[in-house]
């Protein structure tokens, strides 16, 4: 592995992804001057049907593609196995949202419109994997930032004219459909192809990567929908958009942890892997308990500053989710790709199980404690 190498790409896709990060982040505050918390609970109730479809998704990744990078026919295979989970997902997609969306015919409407594209995300995960596996993240960085400071100019514009959760939607449908596009073009020349042995392979990192993505859709998603049902879709969007907030942190680090630091840990050994994983668990405790201290005990300010006067009775869900600006970096950007590096999913289980209790746990009795759930 060429050091120069690593570090050019790590260093062009980080200072891509946080240009990104920046205007994505001032994007938002535009959209909470612009739409009602009902439009943001809408758009949340749709990505929870849409997230645990694509649980199932974690059958073909470009972490397995990465981990089986030197088998032979390794992208072929791989993207044969990901066409196949399209067709399936998108027919079981249509059975579940006439259960899930019936009596609703207008989110029923604007999800039959937004799944077929955003299931495009599978084979897409692919073809840029094919990038990452040649460590080449300036041409992933060009192609990101491009689509995504289109998909924000869109999303504000639509907002703008009044269109409110169809807005959301489009900018979810912006990036997946124009990157698939985009990669119709750079997409590498090696047909599809069939290998019983790396397909079982695939499947079988899949199976128990598809428990750990279950668990993870269920601590961000699951709360959305008990709100939902008991206190309505304004309600929702509150910690839908508090959670968004706290997870800032998350997205700060993962473009080097979950790209750049998933494809350099599968070229190392084993105790490589650990002194790595040891330091940047250490990095980002000390980078961001700065941040959880401020959410936890500022947050009617950082409720003020970041949301308006429109989004009452959001500081308390803010400080009911600080915790998850320290823990989700560390368990999602540190021990996660360690261990799936390793192959060990059935540690990566047993993590995000007890990851899950005790956030659900301490999000509960911080909700009691505040009275959080009391809207009016």
């Amino acid at each position: 592995m060429k050091i120069k190498a690593v570090v050019d790409s790590t260093k062009w896709y980080a200072s891509s992804t946080y240009l990104l990060f920046g205007i994505n982040f001032f994007t938002q505050i535009l959209l909470l001057r612009i739409l009602s918390p009902e439009n943001f609970g809408e758009y949340a109730l749709i990505l929870v049907v849409t997230d645990y479809l694509l649980v199932l998704s974690a059958l073909i990744t470009n972490k397995a593609f990465l981990v089986y990078q030197n088998e032979e026919n390794s992208y072929g295979v791989a993207l044969l196995v990901a066409w196949v989970l399209y067709v399936l997902l998108l027919i079981v997609s249509y059975i579940v949202a006439g259960f899930v969306f019936n009596g609703d015919d207008r989110i029923y409407g604007y999800f039959m419109f937004f799944i077929p594209i955003k299931l495009l995300s599978i084979p897409l995960s692919i073809y840029i994997a094919h990038y990452e596996k040649k460590l080449m993240y300036k041409f992933i960085g060009k192609m990101q930032l491009f689509l995504s400071f289109s998909a924000n100019i869109m999303v504000v514009f639509f907002a703008y004219l009044g269109i409110g959760t169809i807005s959301l939607l489009l900018k979810d449908i912006t990036i997946v459909l124009g990157g698939f596009i985009f990669m119709q073009k750079y997409k590498p020349d090696e047909k599809i192809h069939f290998n019983r042995q790396l397909v079982k392979k695939y499947l079988s990192y899949g199976m128990g990567l598809m428990n750990v993505r279950l668990f993870a859709t269920t601590l961000l998603r699951a709360p959305v929908l008990f709100i939902i049902y008991f206190f309505g879709a304004s309600t929702a969007g509150l910690y839908d958009r508090a959670y968004w907030l706290g997870t800032l942190t998350n997205r700060l680090i993962s473009p080097i942890t979950h790209k750049v630091g998933f494809s350099i840990l599968t070229k190392l050994n084993n105790d490589k892997k650990l002194k790595l994983a040891r330091v940047a668990a250490t990095t980002i405790s000390i980078l961001l308990f700065p941040i959880f201290i401020i959410f936890l005990f500022y947050y009617d300010v950082v409720a003020q500053l970041v949301f308006g006067d429109k989004w009452g009775g959001i500081d308390n869900f803010i400080q009911s989710l600080s915790v998850v600006s320290l823990a989700i970096p560390i368990w999602s950007g540190v021990i996660f790709q360690y261990y799936l590096s390793k192959k060990e999913l059935l540690k990566v289980n047993y993590m995000q199980i007890c990851m899950t209790i005790l956030l659900g746990i301490g999000v509960f009795l911080s909700w009691s404690y505040d009275n959080a759930m009391i809207i009016s």
